[in-house]
């Protein structure tokens, strides 16, 4: 019931357009149509961090949602990733292949959008599932530590029942059930996402699209292209220097 109940709210989510009041959360960080900024993460549920308890302090959860799809949108291919993403899609590589109009342009802008939020309901049901695993912990972590201030035991023991606890609360997040139900609710996103991409297409367009998305199924594909957009620029930099220089008749002109 539950599983119905989030597919039909990934399709709602995936159907509405940018007009629309934005979720905060996925943020729009589109700053021109180089598309460097046309990153998708492949998230992994079971790879968001746990700050673990001490004798001084609780547990507590990094953030899914807040901000984190600007932060993603800034990842280059040689940052190391987070471990809550497996990789960066940076689908402009292909989109800029594919010569988009500027009519298409904006609506991969309103898909991506859409994407956005629709991973950001699943991650947040994940959030919701984690704290609650996390609250179990800390009720228990409330526990030792009364045993130790009324002096039940020493702070040793206190110190070694709190590490055995971290140990169970990180064991009950990699083995919650809802991972799973989110890993394949980001899926649907996913492939609502690709079948959206693929109804603007033109014929000529679509069939260059199917084959980088067999490249990345075969796992061989380039996905991240934003070094190239690097040099790019820095070609056309010097590109620029060289002509400005040729018309102020600065320019070295010696082999």
């Amino acid at each position: 019931m539950l599983r119905n109940l989030l597919i039909a709210t990934t399709v709602a989510l995936a159907l509405m357009i940018s007009s629309c009041s934005e979720s905060p959360n996925a943020t729009e960080n589109f700053s021109n149509n180089d598309y460097q900024s046309f990153a998708i993460a492949d998230f992994n549920p079971s790879g968001f961090e746990l700050q673990e308890a001490t004798l001084e302090s609780d547990f507590a959860l990094t953030p899914i949602i807040e901000g984190e799809f600007a932060n993603y949108d800034r990842l280059t291919p040689n940052d190391k990733k987070p471990p809550q993403v497996h990789k960066m899609m940076a689908i402009g590589m292909i989109l800029r292949q594919l010569k988009l109009t500027d009519e298409q342009i904006e609506k991969v802008k309103e898909l991506i959008m859409s994407h956005r939020r629709c991973e950001a309901e699943w991650l947040k049901l994940l959030q919701q599932s984690r704290r609650e695993i996390m609250m179990k912990g800390q009720t228990a972590r409330q526990e030792i530590m009364a045993k130790y201030k009324a002096g039940e035991i020493t702070r040793e023991e206190a110190g070694k029942l709190i590490y055995q606890l971290n140990m169970r609360i990180r064991e009950a997040l990699a083995n919650n059930p809802v991972n799973e139900q989110v890993r394949a609710g980001l899926k649907d996103c996913w492939d609502i996402f690709i079948k959206s991409i693929k109804d603007i297409l033109d014929e000529e367009q679509l069939a260059l699209f199917e084959q980088w998305l067999i490249k990345i199924a075969n796992g061989d594909g380039k996905l991240d292209d934003r070094k190239d957009d690097d040099k790019r620029k820095d070609d056309d930099k010097r590109k620029d220097d060289d002509k400005r220089k040729d018309d102020d008749g600065t320019r070295d002109t010696r082999d």
